[in-house]
């Protein structure tokens, strides 16, 4: 195999590598619940939570109760009593089974949360909306909790923001009271309308109108309470989509993509530099030189040393500068699509989970191994 189809090769290698790379890193959900924590065992309990939080949803069973047990000692430890009482909460009333030590941790937190803290419950209409809710010491952490959601407040107004798929997000100020608080409230999302009269999503009739469902809260254990919630309808403007958590989408595909096609454009450039300067010497050594008075014997000595020392390098250069130039283009149209809706990232209890379009870039080289084509399928 001459050193043309060797480059050929080891560029579609590349490429194809690049790819599977890009693939490969999607984390293993009980692997990471490990590592999790691995960094609490180092009292490192931001990252540790972090980490719980990304795999929290894809966590099953048992892992996931662990999770939940997790997440309440190292938010404990970290001085977010709220969190804490929220995810040892979680755990108990899941587990199915006693854990003392736990419930004596659960214990102490809504004690010490009793003293300065108001428990309201947080109903949403649709009922399966998500609360976005700041946590209660300073911190980048962010949860989204599934409604209805049960949490501890200080005394004051606080901001929360309730989202759901086909409805229109909405931010509520919650005005807790210190003393005779009624302990719930009820937030109303309106659904988007389709634009025939009917809400989408299985809201009443009426354009622009409020879905109905039912309102439920949580009570002093963390199970929920029934309540009805009714919905209404009236007249309103069409109101566009607020997509769903779609900040912060998983770029690993769209990086490992641009990163690589960078490197074998700039890898590209150097040999065809490398070409260009070999080339020019061997024009002066021989069509230029004295040493070689005949043109037509300077002429073949110039091609023969050209086709050895200065094509194989021209020919890496086309391909290395044809496969990053893919490669560039697949990252940046993969990033353009992931900021759309097949690309969004949703979140879900807490957990940031994302949905990337798939590509394959599939190089084929040209019989005369002088360049590479690419199909790229999304």
């Amino acid at each position: 195999m001459d050193v043309r189809r060797w480059v050929t090769v080891a560029a579609v290698a590349g490429v194809l590598c690049a790819a599977t790379e890009a693939r490969a890193q999607e984390a293993d959900p009980e692997k990471e619940l490990a590592r999790g924590a691995e960094l609490a065992s180092q009292e490192k309990f931001k990252e540790a939570v972090t980490v719980w939080l990304q795999v929290h949803k894809d966590l099953k069973g048992e892992a996931r109760s662990k999770a939940d047990k997790y997440l309440g000692v190292a938010f404990k430890r970290m001085g977010m009593l709220p969190e804490s009482w929220y995810y040892l909460t979680l755990y108990l009333d899941a587990s199915g089974k006693e854990d003392t030590m736990a419930g004596g941790l659960l214990e102490e937190v809504e004690a010490t949360l009793k003293e300065s803290f108001v428990k309201v419950s947080v109903a949403c209409v649709p009922a399966d909306a998500q609360l976005v809710l700041s946590t209660s010491a300073p911190s980048d952490i962010e949860l989204a909790l599934p409604c209805p959601v049960g949490w501890w407040f200080m005394p004051g107004k606080h901001r929360v923001h309730a989202q759901r798929p086909e409805y229109v997000s909405k931010d509520e100020v919650i005005d807790v009271r210190e003393r005779g608080d009624s302990g719930s409230r009820e937030i109303l999302l309106t659904a988007i309308s389709d634009g025939t009269g009917g809400a989408a999503g299985g809201g009443v009739a009426g354009y622009g109108g409020t879905a109905g469902g039912a309102g439920t809260g949580l009570d002093g254990s963390g199970r929920t309470a029934g309540g009805d919630g009714a919905g209404t309808s009236g007249d309103g403007p069409t109101t566009v989509a607020q997509p769903l958590g779609t900040e912060g989408p998983s770029r690993t595909a769209e990086w490992t993509l641009i990163g690589s096609g960078a490197a074998m454009t700039v890898a590209g450039a150097i040999f065809y530099g490398l070409a260009y300067s070999k080339n020019e010497n061997l024009h002066d050594k021989y069509l230029d030189s004295d040493d070689y008075p005949d043109p037509v014997e300077a002429k073949a000595s110039y091609d023969d040393a050209r086709g050895e020392q200065v094509e194989p390098k021209e020919t890496a250069s086309y391909i290395l500068l044809g496969v990053g130039s893919a490669a560039l283009v697949a990252g940046v149209v993969t990033w353009v699509i992931n900021d759309g809706g097949t690309g969004s990232t949703r979140r879900d209890g807490g957990i940031e989970t994302s949905r990337s379009s798939g590509f394959l870039v599939s190089p084929f080289a040209t019989p005369d191994a002088a360049g590479a084509l690419f199909s790229t399928q999304w």
